[in-house]
């Protein structure tokens, strides 16, 4: 999304846990939501861009589950557009076709989890997905470190 964020003159913070954080689902189903998640907060930016347009990333690390919020300081969401915004078909984008937000849903309930939203009219908005935490002796073992090879 490098261009993206250029193309809207955001800046981006990383609030990220110094360890890797392992969560159940798919790479590609989550790789979409973050994408999505992440696009649908930089449109926000440029439609009624603020001073100082900014996007932050991020996770934070339950007992049980892990939970990536995306926030921007955009416009935020009014009441109406908030209980329309998971509807499919339904988009206040004049080119969107209201199928993102429902898909990023359907994924993330797919891999166990959520995605939802907090906004305030004028501060900006945040998505947040939930995802689970895999539960104690569920991963497979670690490969074992490779050995050099010679060719």
């Amino acid at each position: 999304l490098d261009w993206d964020l250029r193309r809207t003159g955001a800046r981006l913070a990383l609030e990220m846990p110094d360890a890797a954080v392992l969560v159940r689902g798919d790479a590609v189903m989550l790789q979409q939501v973050i994408v999505n998640l992440m696009r649908n907060a930089l449109d926000a930016l440029r439609t009624d861009p603020p001073d100082d347009p900014h996007l932050t990333l991020q996770l934070v690390v339950g007992p049980k589950d892990a939970e990536l919020r995306v926030r921007d300081n955009g416009c935020g969401l009014g009441d109406e557009a908030a209980a329309r915004l998971f509807v499919p078909f339904a988009s206040s984008k004049p080119n969107g076709m209201g199928l993102g937000l429902s898909i990023c849903r359907e994924l993330a309930h797919l891999m166990g989890g959520e995605v939802g939203v907090t906004s305030e009219p004028g501060r900006g908005s945040c998505f947040w997905a939930e995802l689970p935490l895999p539960e104690a002796g569920s991963l497979p073992p670690s490969p074992p470190p490779r050995s050099p090879t010679s060719t």
